[in-house]
């Protein structure tokens, strides 16, 4: 039930803030929040608000700390940014000692620009390209320390700043293995699909016609793609964004192109990011899509001739050391035959005698 008390659901919003925070959260919890969270664009844009203070809040671990008094920092602690020490002086005190000390903050804030010099601590984005050839898989390590492996014929493009970490996969798949902080989000841009990275290892897969998610370990946001080019925190463009899905491990996500439909579905954990490992594992995947993954690795393109089987579902794996018995086992299960075309497999409906 939704609720027009603009304050109640600030309460609401925080209480959710809170339990998406921990790792403990069931998927019965999941569910009850994303029908609460697509009630109401109000409350999507509380929700939201509460994550924009806690995105600036740095070197906090739970959301819980809005009812914790200011955190003190010594000499070895990472110092928070002068936005970062500004909205936790705030969260720390009561409606009416934030009205009495409006005037010091404003002394403050000179102090922090006088003291701490935030503009000359800006520092230069960093941007990297990385990409695969065919059969080639990748593993690299990011600035923050996170790990990624990126499959075959792939294309990645990272662009981290103080406050974000945006990285876009352009096409192809990769497995991420995130450094979780909540200071500095870590999203993934493929096509017009966002995840964003709420502490996990997961998988994106961009294909011409779908992009598919699936979560290892922790949890994912999966939505359409409201933030820009740019590489600063745009809190308003999420609020927009309600058709937004949480994942847990073991749930897969698949999506168009334009990000209108999503299909949620468990998914063995096995399956997840097997490329890494030299296997590919399907299930329930239709065949032009298992082709298009094949073809990644394979030396000769294999080419379905029978289009009214590219939506045919199967389950099945592949080493990718021997991808030439999978064409024999896939020729046999469809009944199909197989000829070898120069650079390329065709697989084609039996010849009538």
């Amino acid at each position: 039930m939704a609720h027009n008390d603009p304050e109640q659901i600030k309460r609401e919003a925080r209480e959710w803030a809170i339990r998406l925070s921990d790792d403990t959260i069931d998927q019965q919890q999941l569910d009850a929040f994303n029908q609460w969270h697509k009630t109401s664009p109000s409350h999507a844009q509380s929700f939201l608000a509460v994550d924009k203070v806690w995105l600036s809040i740095s070197q906090l671990d739970h959301l819980s700390a809005y009812a914790q008094p200011p955190k003190t920092y010594t000499e070895s602690s990472p110092k928070p940014s002068w936005l970062a020490r500004i909205i936790n002086f705030f969260e720390s005190l009561s409606n009416t000692k934030a009205y009495v000390a409006i005037g010091a903050a404003c002394v403050l804030i000179v102090a922090f620009f006088v003291i701490y010099n935030p503009i000359q601590q800006t520092e230069a984005p960093i941007i990297a390209n990385y990409s695969t050839g065919q059969g080639e898989v990748k593993n690299i390590t990011l600035n923050d320390g996170s790990l990624v492996s990126l499959g075959a014929q792939s294309r990645l493009r990272v662009s981290y700043s103080q406050s974000l970490r945006k990285v876009t996969l352009t096409h192809g798949e990769a497995l991420f293995n995130v450094n979780y902080n909540p200071s500095r989000p870590f999203i993934v841009l493929s096509g017009a699909i966002e995840t964003r990275v709420l502490g996990t290892v997961f998988s994106v897969q961009h294909s011409p016609d779908s992009v598919d998610v699936a979560v290892k370990e922790g949890k994912v946001r999966v939505g359409r793609s409201l933030i820009n080019n740019s590489l600063t925190v745009n809190q308003n463009t999420l609020a927009q964004n309600q058709d937004a899905t949480i994942l847990l491990p073991g749930q897969a996500v698949t999506t168009n192109q334009g990000g209108n439909a999503y299909k949620v579905k468990d998914i063995s954990i096995d399956a997840i990011g097997g490329w890494k490992d030299g296997q590919l594992i399907f299930e329930n995947t239709s065949l032009k899509t298992i082709l298009a993954s094949a073809n990644r690795y394979s030396k000769k393109r294999i080419i379905l001739v029978e289009k009214d089987l590219a939506k045919t579902q199967l389950s099945l794996s592949l080493s990718l050391d021997n991808i030439e018995q999978f064409v024999i086992d896939l020729s046999e299960l469809l009944q199909l035959e197989i000829q070898n075309s120069g650079n390329a497999i065709l697989l084609t409906a039996p010849r009538e005698e």
